[in-house]
């Protein structure tokens, strides 16, 4: 863990603990943003249009080595440069609307259950390290599919 991550949970647990009588028990949701991610309709989406694209230019390309001259290489070069930036720009865009979703989602499960903090579960960037949680997931992924 790194050590602002431990500052901020040492912190967030001795605010927990603060005030008079009992120490609160402090209240953690979990929310798995893969799951979150996978089952959202825009994901899918892109994922469809991410395959019809690239079998439209799979298709596309000549089948044989005789029909692949300089030009035609070069060709097909500039294509794929331009179809990469352009999924690299769209990907971008999904995934920072899904995460701003996500967290405005989390902000309002927090507070509707009560929770002090929200860990985001994701294999590819765990947030912070923890045992026990109640996952919310579920509970985001409803209030998406609300609006």
């Amino acid at each position: 863990m790194s050590m602002t991550r431990a500052a901020l949970l040492s912190l967030l647990l001795l605010v927990a603990g603060c005030g008079q009588g009992e120490p609160r028990k402090l209240t953690v949701g979990v929310v798995n943003t893969e799951r979150v991610v996978s089952e959202m309709p825009e994901f899918r989406d892109i994922n469809l249009s991410w395959a019809a694209e690239t079998g439209s230019f799979l298709s596309s390309i000549p089948k044989s080595k005789e029909e692949l001259d300089q030009r035609k290489l070069k060709e097909l070069n500039d294509r794929i440069q331009h179809a990469s930036k352009s999924w690299q720009a769209r990907s971008s865009k999904f995934y920072e609307d899904a995460y701003r979703r996500i967290t405005s989602a989390s902000e309002q499960v927090a507070r509707e259950r009560g929770l002090d903090i929200v860990v985001i579960d994701t294999m590819h960037l765990p947030a912070v390290q923890y045992t026990s949680g109640e996952n919310v997931t579920t509970d985001i992924l409803i209030k998406l599919n609300q609006k």
